[in-house]
């Protein structure tokens, strides 16, 4: 639900709390006015949202961009990944699409790459890629566990292998990792979320 998706991005936004509102000019670049009155706290930064062309990482990436962003486009179908890029365009910033699994290492390595030859720098890292079954435990096939395992953990571990490096030679950086509100509540006969 979009209204849902939004309020759950302004509630991760604002749990960036001190790392949001005393972002830097690491790379000397000075914060614009609205930058540094807390209008718009990313300006000057690329994120990087997987998992992005739709949903929570859709809301996000959004997000971003009306705090200053460029922000680096992530899912698994090109036209909601186009559509995702129109969006944060209209809101004057900068935006690059690309199709990429995160459970693949070289994709992952490749989309990194990519974003740094298009804007130079890379600081900030949102995980957000993630696949859910319905089906429960019991009935759960092998080959969706390993998708489940795949994007999830491996996913996760491909992306943040990736922008470490860069974010280290430029010595800052953020890395944000999503994960479901089921780890804190549970859910029955779902005890593979």
């Amino acid at each position: 639900h979009p209204l849902l998706d939004r309020r759950l991005a302004l509630l991760f936004l604002y749990g960036l709390g001190y790392a949001c509102a005393s972002l830097g000019n690491s790379r000397g670049h000075e914060l614009s006015n609205e930058a540094k009155e807390g209008n718009m706290r990313l300006v000057g930064k690329t994120a990087l949202v997987t998992g992005s062309s739709s949903g929570i990482g859709r809301a996000t990436a959004l997000l971003f961009a009306r705090e200053g962003a460029d922000v680096v486009i992530n899912g698994r179908d090109e036209k909601k990944i186009a559509s995702v890029v129109k969006e944060v365009e209209a809101l004057g910033r900068r935006a690059l699409g690309i199709r990429a699994n995160v459970g693949s290492f070289a994709e992952v390595n490749a989309m990194v790459d990519k974003a740094m030859k298009e804007f130079g720098h890379l600081d900030i890292l949102v995980s957000n890629a993630g696949v859910f079954h319905h089906e429960s435990f019991l009935k759960m096939s092998e080959e969706e566990w390993d998708e489940v395992l795949t994007v999830d953990l491996k996913g996760t571990f491909n992306c943040c292998r990736a922008v470490v490096g860069p974010m280290s030679a430029q010595k800052w950086g953020r890395i944000i990792c999503i994960t479901a509100i089921s780890g804190l509540t549970g859910y029955p006969n779902m005890t593979h979320i």
